[in-house]
């Protein structure tokens, strides 16, 4: 479909708007995130969308059900063919979706980790991404759960051993059918480099699980946080952001993550699920507000960004 046709039928009114939400203690806090409103022009009123379509539209993508998703999916890979297109377009559909961390597991699959294979209510920052990607690569509900679990574990393969846990160790290398590191072409001079030991007999100690997996050396890269403004001009919509966060002399990990997007006026937004809400602001100001906020003494750093396309 031509870019154009896209455009009149869901684009979609980005309004920038100084936010004030309450940290956990109960007071007032300022940041910079914005505020997405899904403004659909009168096209959505013509009689070819069904009508249960229209109230689809209408909602947030947090409050479908199971049913919804079956319907909506299939309508929206017909009528928004571009792949970033659709990622972009349900991520928005799910601003001010509910954080909760560590929501999913293996049951009823497993009984190691009883929490549920998906969640359309809640999502912490891993939930958001794979959801909204796994949606987007798909036409029915039975395409998308099939879709979470490949994108979730090693080979599609459930299970609590198998899952992509560590992201820059599995979820990263278990992905390249979907996703492409860029992190070293686009950051060019700018790429730090980096190592990590991942010891999954460690984690997996807690399941009785595992024991018996050696520990993996792996070396990696990321942009710095100071220059992550070099590489926005050559980032897209959809691409996967990883949060570089470390210990004084200890190894770094990607401790959250998110999706990009781009908007017409060429702001590179970050999309991500953050508490209290999955919210969208601009990548430069995740990392300036970071270097604005007081450090604790020994607490973890943002040391920068990884990127994959």
């Amino acid at each position: 479909m031509p870019k154009y046709l896209i455009l009149i039928l869901f684009s979609l009114l980005l309004t920038v708007v100084p936010q004030k939400n309450k940290n956990k203690n109960g007071t007032d806090k300022k940041n910079t995130e914005t505020t997405i409103e899904l403004n659909y022009p009168a096209k959505f009123d013509d009689a070819s969308v069904p009508k249960e379509i229209k109230k689809l539209l209408k909602k947030p993508l947090y409050t479908f059900t199971e049913e919804d998703i079956d319907l909506y999916l299939g309508f929206l890979k017909t009528n928004v063919p571009n792949l970033r297109d659709r990622i972009q377009f349900l991520a928005r559909q799910n601003m001010g979706q509910s954080y909760n961390i560590y929501l999913l597991g293996e049951f009823p699959f497993e009984i190691k980790d009883k929490q549920p294979l998906y969640n359309l209510k809640q999502s912490d920052c891993v939930v958001f991404a794979e959801h909204i990607y796994a949606m987007s690569l798909s036409s029915n509900w039975k395409e998308f759960f099939a879709m979470l679990q490949r994108i979730r574990y090693k080979d599609g393969e459930i299970g609590m051993l198998t899952r992509n846990h560590y992201t820059e160790a599995d979820w990263v290398k278990n992905n390249t059918w979907l996703i492409t590191e860029i992190t070293d072409e686009i950051g060019g001079n700018s790429v730090a480099k980096t190592s990590s030991e991942i010891d999954r007999a460690k984690f997996f100690k807690k399941h009785a699980l595992g024991q018996n997996i050696p520990k993996e050396k792996i070396e990696w890269t990321y942009i710095p946080g100071d220059s992550v403004y070099k590489v926005l001009p050559y980032l897209r919509t959809g691409d996967f952001v990883n949060i570089v966060r470390g210990y004084p002399a200890s190894d770094p990990w990607v401790g959250h993550v998110g999706l990009i997007s781009v908007e017409e006026n060429g702001t590179v937004n970050f999309m991500h699920s953050a508490d209290p809400v999955v919210k969208t602001q601009t990548l430069q100001s995740y990392w300036d507000d970071f270097k604005a906020k007081p450090k604790k003494k020994n607490g973890w750093q943002f040391l920068g960004f990884r990127f994959t396309d």
